[in-house]
């Protein structure tokens, strides 16, 4: 991996999970030390986190860290909650077994790191099960978009489910939506029951 690509990951994965908090000067001096890499690709990695919206550019210091605006916030869940309520209402009866036992390991494991109350690899997990989902729809389009939003839906996940009350609130509408597509004919339950589980990740961000 170069330089530059590994000074991105380790920074942007540092602010994800708030080691960086919102408002805090990154200073090139503090990153070259921390790092322990040249000036050279923690600028460019700087420069990069700036044009996806993570950091704010102060010349000649480094960045500061961006909040996500309550707007950004509101956009990333109301196009979720088009693309990924439309795909429910037509996923009811398409699941095979492989699919079931892949979505059913994939919240047993979210149960055990909610218990252990690891909210990033948890929020890892619920990306996966909404990506699964949406895979399995079958719009190639509509997946570029979930992938698109990994990061920032990551980041508005780690806030929305930060204790394990939370987090038990988000595996069981999975376990609710899961049992629709399985059992029911009735395609409008799937289609709301996603459309209320994104409603309710988005209210649990601005209950801070």
């Amino acid at each position: 991996m170069l330089l530059q690509e590994k000074a991105y990951e380790i920074i942007k994965k540092r602010i994800l999970t708030n080691t960086y908090k919102t408002g805090e000067m990154l200073s090139e001096n503090g990153l070259v030390e921390d790092l322990g890499m040249s000036r050279s690709p923690i600028r460019n990695a700087l420069v990069r986190l700036s044009k996806e919206g993570f950091v704010q550019i102060v010349p000649q210091k480094g960045a500061i860290v961006n909040d996500m605006s309550a707007e950004e916030v509101r956009d990333i869940f109301d196009l979720r909650i088009a693309v990924e309520a439309h795909a429910a209402q037509r996923l009811p009866n398409r699941l095979n077994s492989k699919d079931v036992e892949a979505l059913q390991t994939l919240l047993v494991e979210q149960r055990k790191i909610a218990e252990k109350g690891n909210v990033t690899d948890f929020v890892t997990l619920d990306f996966s099960f909404h990506l699964y989902l949406l895979k399995k729809y079958g719009n190639t389009k509509m997946v570029a978009i979930l992938e698109n939003l990994r990061d920032r839906m990551i980041q508005c996940g780690i806030y929305a489910a930060r204790d394990q009350q939370r987090m038990r609130q988000t595996i069981e509408e999975h376990e609710a939506i899961l049992h629709a597509l399985i059992n029911g004919t009735d395609s409008p339950s799937a289609q709301l029951l996603m459309e209320t589980h994104l409603n309710n990740g988005k209210n649990r961000f601005f209950e801070q």
